[in-house]
């Protein structure tokens, strides 16, 4: 595929930072971004959270490759401020926080502060996850707090016109979960692996899964059919009851409703994110084989 001015992609990689043990540094993400010289690093849901994304590039084999090359810089660059600030602190690639037990979730300061994840954490409260371990061990993660455990990498296409990206969108929904399949991994907390039956996609779905106004979407997991228009997409966001800030104000809908392939922007600009990938050390080689599978049915579009 020759490299195109709209053809662009962008690549968010979460992390966590811990201490020595393995446990949450809480509140440490805030400190490293006010004193990081790393572009485009941000809080997630945890204070303990962050996330990276430095694109967009050109999608094309350079353009990749320098996505890789700065995304690794920029991890070294992270991992060399935050020893300055505390040596006994680390970064972690893992996909799950590798501890977890009622006095780490239920900490006062797990989640970052804020209007916006308050907010959410409220509105989510009352509902859980559950985590199964292979050692047959089972442990309930109480509101969000199982979505701040996850590290995941998201992808964003954006193509040069708004029906190739309503294109790959359905895609993208509809073999999902078999592109997922070949980026699963073992997953290891507090010595014991994920069983069989456990994923961090079931986890986020237990959490934020909430059903539409109607019953028919799923606040987390994919649509059940294709979308025509991008019309037709934000019309199924505005199935969802809004997530309230207070004083008659909500958060933007398109940015509470966690499907695991979302449409953003507006009509004449829109992009294509791919959510469920996890998270891993070898963040690299996921990104080289997610864009060898999206260059590769791009190619019939153009």
């Amino acid at each position: 595929m020759n490299p195109h001015k709209f053809v662009k992609f962008g690549v968010e990689l979460e992390y966590h930072v811990l201490n020595g043990d393995g446990t949450p540094a809480y509140g440490f993400a805030e400190k490293v971004i006010k004193r990081t010289e790393v572009r485009n690093l941000v809080p997630e849901l945890g204070s303990f959270q962050l996330e990276l994304n430095p694109g967009p590039w050109n999608m094309d084999e350079s353009g990749i490759q320098k996505a890789i090359d700065d995304l690794k810089n920029a991890e070294e660059k992270l991992r060399t401020e935050i020893k300055i600030i505390d040596s006994n602190k680390m970064l972690s690639t893992n996909a799950f926080l590798p501890r977890v037990d009622e006095s780490i979730v239920n900490h006062t300061h797990f989640f970052t502060k804020g209007r916006r994840y308050r907010a959410s954490c409220n509105y989510f409260s009352k509902r859980s996850s559950e985590l199964e371990l292979s050692n047959k061990s089972t442990f309930i993660l109480p509101g969000e707090s199982g979505v701040a455990c996850i590290n995941e990498i998201h992808f964003h296409v954006q193509l040069d016109s708004d029906n190739k990206n309503i294109s790959l969108f359905n895609f993208l929904n509809e073999n999902g979960e078999s592109i997922v399949e070949d980026f699963k991994q073992p997953i290891y907390v507090n010595g014991s692996r994920f069983s069989e039956h456990c994923t961090t996609q079931k986890i986020f779905e237990q959490a934020n899964g909430e059903l539409s106004k109607c019953g028919t979407y799923k606040r987390v997991g994919y649509l059940p059919h294709d979308i025509r228009t991008s019309k037709e997409y934000f019309e199924i966001i505005k199935k969802f009851r809004p997530i309230s800030l207070g004083d008659n104000i909500t958060l933007p809908l398109e940015d509470t409703v966690y499907f695991w392939v979302r449409l953003r922007g507006n009509p004449g600009n829109l992009r294509v994110e791919f959510r469920p990938i996890e998270m891993s050390s070898e963040w690299d080689q996921r990104i080289l084989r997610f864009m060898e599978i999206v260059i590769s049915y791009c190619k019939s579009l153009f």
